[in-house]
């Protein structure tokens, strides 16, 4: 199970880094169309369900992981070592950090009625979400 889940985080990044670059390239667009009426909102919606599927599927494997595991046993060796610290702080606490943008990002986008400012509006979440979560991807795994 532990390797099927892998698996799936590792190939749910790529759909989810899409979607979110569809989705601020949408927004961009988006930012010309002054005083004009929203369309096309489910590119975010769908960049929302990828990022909260990867969030799930994330946190089964923190809790099951034998590196966490091993981590865990000498938590001050591992604060230590950058790559243990990745893993156990750093690639978590910036994904949740992300997610949780993109998610107020689009609760606040979805009352917006003006084009240009659900534009802006996305833009300025999922683009700082997205940067946040491309900082702390881990470049072995690509």
């Amino acid at each position: 199970m532990y390797t099927g889940l892998l698996h799936a985080h590792h190939w749910l990044r790529y759909i989810a880094l899409i979607l979110l670059l569809v989705s601020i390239i949408k927004a961009i667009v988006d930012l010309k169309h002054k005083g004009e009426a929203v369309t096309g909102r489910k590119v975010a919606l769908y960049s929302l369900i990828a990022v909260h599927l990867q969030l799930i599927t994330g946190l089964i494997l923190f809790f099951m992981s034998p590196k966490v595991e091993m981590a865990m046993e000498n938590m001050g060796m591992a604060m230590k070592d950058p790559a243990s610290r990745l893993v156990l702080i750093e690639h978590p606490l910036m994904m949740i950090i992300g997610i949780i943008l993109i998610t107020v990002g689009y609760r606040k986008s979805k009352s917006i009625t003006d084009r240009a400012k659900y534009g802006k509006t996305i833009l300025v979440y999922f683009g700082i979400a997205l940067l946040l979560i491309l900082s702390r991807i881990p470049m072995y795994s690509w």
